[in-house]
């Protein structure tokens, strides 16, 4: 008799992962409808009760094949969209957002593993070791506000802080009494019911007084909103603040606009619209105030030359698309550098 090959544990544990990652992108596309529902009534009942059937689903199945910070975001979300549900008139106008930013969260998650998603900014909030008649209106209004929130008990920050340090954590003092949380923005309440405003308040403000001051700013015109949200992206990383345009319209108002101050670095998309990024090009460097500012040119053309015409029109580099986010950032905090020391 033949023996037959058997998959080891790794192979078939690859196997339950790949086919997870299948079904939370079938999620993605699940929850786009399901969102659109929600803002267009905050009140569907069946679409709110798919949401909740979709989290815990993905609650309960992302930690066991390997994705901790998903089941995290998803445990959040779910929480709260059970409130939603017993209650028709709580939080109407903040449904749509919350579930948005989840939606915007998951697609950063399964960027990391898939590629096939674009990253987004996204502030991230650890809520540790609450209730959930606490934890939930803190999970609601922190989620409209723009925070990724991920609720933790005690036992698994440690795990968490490991995968990356949140922007901010509120939390119990008991929770994380020890943690090693210095230079994160931190927020102790009690078990008592909060108001959510105020307490998200007062992290934004920790958050604000604890960032370093940015070492210059970024104008970009790219009418691709994917492209826009990378270079914001790189930007946060590099410590530099950032005007994006859409349009060769908007970018024009905005270099016009500029006077003595002037932008650290100008990225300009080779085609914006029907409008020749070469010419915005020559625009930039004929402005007084960006005659001497590095223009990085973004482009989907290989040749060499449209390489060759984009830096004798005056761009200082070129960036072939797909463009590397660590590529992306490096360039723009070495400017960022630079301009620190002019």
């Amino acid at each position: 008799m033949i023996n037959e090959l058997r998959p080891s544990a790794d192979e078939v544990l690859a196997q339950a992962r790949q086919q997870f990652l299948e079904a939370a992108r079938s999620t993605v596309s699940r929850f786009e409808e399901l969102g659109a529902a929600v803002a267009a009534d905050p009140g569907a009942a069946e679409a709110l009760s798919a949401i909740q059937r979709e989290l815990h689903r993905l609650n309960g199945s992302a930690a066991t094949f390997g994705f901790p910070r998903m089941g995290r975001l998803a445990a959040a979300l779910e929480s709260a969209v059970k409130k939603w549900s017993a209650d028709p008139a709580l939080d109407p106008d903040r449904r749509a957002p919350v579930i948005a930013r989840f939606l915007q969260a998951l697609r950063v998650e399964l960027a990391g593993h898939t590629g096939e998603f674009p990253l987004a900014a996204g502030r991230r909030l650890f809520i540790v070791g609450l209730k959930d008649v606490v934890a939930v209106p803190l999970t609601t209004e922190a989620g409209a506000r723009g925070f990724q929130v991920e609720r933790l008990g005690s036992e698994e920050l440690d795990e968490a802080l490991a995968e990356g340090r949140p922007d901010g954590v509120i939390a119990a003092p008991d929770a994380v009494a020890g943690a090693p949380l210095d230079g994160i923005a931190l927020v102790l309440i009690d078990s008592s019911a909060q108001n959510p405003a105020t307490v998200i308040d007062a992290l934004e403000a920790r958050i604000a007084a604890s960032a370093p001051a940015e070492r210059g700013a970024v104008l970009m015109v790219d009418d691709d909103p994917v492209m826009r949200t990378l270079v914001q992206v790189a930007c946060k990383q590099a410590n530099l603040g950032v005007t994006v345009a859409g349009d060769a319209a908007a970018f024009r108002t905005a270099l016009t606009a500029l006077s003595a101050s002037s932008p650290t670095v100008v990225v300009i998309d080779i085609e914006v619209g029907e409008i020749n990024g070469l010419d915005l090009v020559r625009e930039t460097r004929a402005n007084a105030a960006t005659a001497a500012t590095p223009i990085l040119v973004l482009s989907g053309h290989a040749d060499a030359a449209m390489r060759a015409s984009a830096l004798a029109v005056g761009a200082t580099d070129y960036l072939m698309k797909p463009i590397s986010l660590p590529m992306l950032t490096a360039k723009l905090a070495a400017w960022g550098t630079r301009a620190e020391k002019v």
